[in-house]
């Protein structure tokens, strides 16, 4: 019984190494891949190829925002997360199309002013309604995308560094 007991241990031990191990190599490789990106994003092609599909993807958005649309809501705030992931990969795609910074000024503030403007061509679509909760779904989708890539680089530079 003592041999079982000590085995297993012994196991959990190895597995919660293993583990540790895992998530080193994990945020290893997640810091060069963040690497590779911030090298690429300084290449032209890159540069104009991101700002381009954003301006694409505000006027589709733009377009779609002022449509009726008959789409049935699966729970209470299914709205809301949308327009929270919507803009969460607004802002990543913002932040890769350019380098300026800081974040709040050349990034997250015309998102903020898209989104309020989008909400004012929805107040005078016939079919659509002008919502302050949405403008507020929107910034919290900025704002968590600012916090995951805060969390991410301090989680990055925390296990390289130890």
């Amino acid at each position: 019984m003592r041999i079982v007991k000590v085995r297993r241990k012994a196991i959990f031990y190895l597995v919660d190494k293993l583990n540790k191990v895992d998530i080193i190599i994990n945020l290893n490789m997640l810091h060069k891949a963040i690497g590779n990106i911030h090298d690429f994003k300084r290449t032209q092609v890159f540069k104009a190829s991101a700002k381009s599909f954003v301006i694409l993807l505000m006027i589709l958005g733009a377009w779609v925002a002022t449509r009726d649309l008959d789409v049935l809501i699966g729970f209470a705030y299914e709205d809301k997360f949308k327009h929270i992931f919507i803009f969460f990969s607004f802002s990543l795609l913002m932040d890769l199309s350019t380098l300026r910074k800081p974040f709040w000024l050349w990034k997250a503030s015309p998102l903020i002013l898209y989104g309020f403007l989008i909400e004012i061509l929805q107040y005078f679509s016939p079919d659509r309604a002008f919502s302050l909760w949405d403008w507020v779904a929107d910034i919290s989708g900025i704002l968590l995308y600012l916090l995951v890539k805060i969390f991410i680089f301090k989680a990055v530079n925390y296990k390289i560094n130890k």
